[in-house]
């Protein structure tokens, strides 16, 4: 007897445990009908009635049952942001700002929840508020990282307001924004802005990391043609003297290949291989080869130049031979340089006139080399690269 007494016992403590694992489950929000063993709870009730935020009609339709869910939960657990969040939306429908007491409170609670952030960054948005609108952003980023994609864009359209700008700095040290420093141009935001935005943050953040959303910029705007917005704002990129890019030579922004294309690309493969050595370019061609060496972009005012290179030709090697191709983007049939003279030897400085004509805002610049044998590989140094107007 004592066996099966025992048994029984355990039989019922079991079951008793599957009706709390089973309560635990459904009052976890999880999908599906709820059994209707445990659809009176109220919790079970409240955790579905989140679905019905989709259904408007439906919610207000049981705004009186959710309602008196909510009411029952805070009874037994006085700190449940979700019961506290239902009673502001359901007072909501009511009377005119009704709501923002709930939330309110939902957020003393926890600044964990999503939906009560989402709210409340809207009432704030409605006063307008940008200090505490940004605050709700803040607390939403950050303790859900999944929403950037859908919360920086609305962040990007906003930037063109001094306050919200000001508002964004005080987070300067938070990874949501570093991310949204990087990324920003992905959000449609105007470049205008953009540049504004960054330049609030310099001293606030990393050189890198400013300059890395300043190359993101850069790319958008040469991939979609933008090179007068780009001329007239590149002395404006922070984390970069005003005069960065005016040098033609190689120096350690000009040689840096983040900054492409306003820095030097050095291109590399199975014909030509290049690289910076100083304030130089090293080029070998494989024999009987010819192909681009190196690449760049610059935004010189319309006027004439002097383009000036030293070129030096290792002992005992077939001299390479160059050609310098600056073009337009709006006319690239037009060759800007003018003819260089053929190599005098090793150590020659040859100088080209190069015109700009008016209304060529960019200029691409493009190294090309040929091999002079068709057995031996062929080599040549370029340096002391400079510009100067004619």
């Amino acid at each position: 007897m004592r066996k099966i007494f025992f048994i029984v016992v355990a039989i019922g403590l079991a079951w008793l445990a599957g009706q709390d694992a089973a309560l635990a489950y459904w009052r976890s929000d999880h999908g599906g009908t709820v059994p209707g063993l445990w659809a009176s709870d109220p919790v079970v009730r409240l955790r579905a009635s989140e679905k019905l935020h989709a259904q408007p009609r439906e919610f207000a339709a049981r705004s009186q049952e959710i309602g008196a869910a909510a009411r029952d939960v805070l009874r037994r657990t006085p700190l449940d942001v979700q019961a506290m969040r239902q009673l502001g939306v359901i007072a909501d429908q009511g009377r005119a700002g009704a709501a923002r007491e709930y939330i309110a409170l939902a957020e003393r609670i926890t600044r964990r929840d999503l939906q009560t952030e989402l709210m409340s960054l809207n009432f704030s948005a409605a006063r307008p508020d940008a200090a505490a609108t940004i605050r709700h952003y803040h607390h939403a980023l950050s303790a859900y990282p999944l929403v950037n994609q859908r919360l920086l864009p609305i962040v990007a359209s906003q930037l063109g307001e001094p306050d919200v700008r000001r508002a964004l700095v005080a987070y300067a040290d938070r990874p949501w924004l570093r991310h949204f420093v990087t990324n920003a141009i992905e959000y449609d935001v105007a470049p205008a802005d953009l540049i504004a935005f960054y330049s609030d943050l310099e001293g606030r953040i990393p050189t890198s990391e400013l300059q890395a959303g300043t190359v993101r910029l850069v790319q958008w705007l040469v991939s979609n043609g933008q090179y007068s917005f780009l001329s007239t704002y590149a002395s404006r990129l922070p984390g970069l003297a005003p005069d960065a890019f005016a040098v033609i030579g190689l120096n350690a922004i000009t040689a840096d290949a983040r900054f492409a294309p306003l820095s030097w690309t050095l291109l590399n493969d199975a014909t030509v291989e290049t690289q910076a050595d100083g304030n130089a370019l090293l080029v070998r061609i494989e024999p009987g080869r010819a192909g681009f060496a190196a690449a760049r972009m610059t935004l010189l005012k319309p006027g004439a130049y002097e383009f000036v290179q030293r070129i030096d030709y290792p002992a005992d090697t077939p001299p390479a031979r160059l050609e310098w191709q600056v073009i337009c983007p709006e006319n690239p049939r037009q060759q800007l340089l003018a003819a260089e003279p053929p190599p005098a030897g090793t150590g020659a400085v040859q100088r080209a006139r190069l015109t700009i004509p008016a209304g060529c805002v960019a200029q691409f610049w493009q190294l090309r080399a040929a091999a002079a044998s068709e057995q031996f590989a062929s080599f040549v140094r370029i340096s002391d690269l400079m510009l100067t107007r004619r």
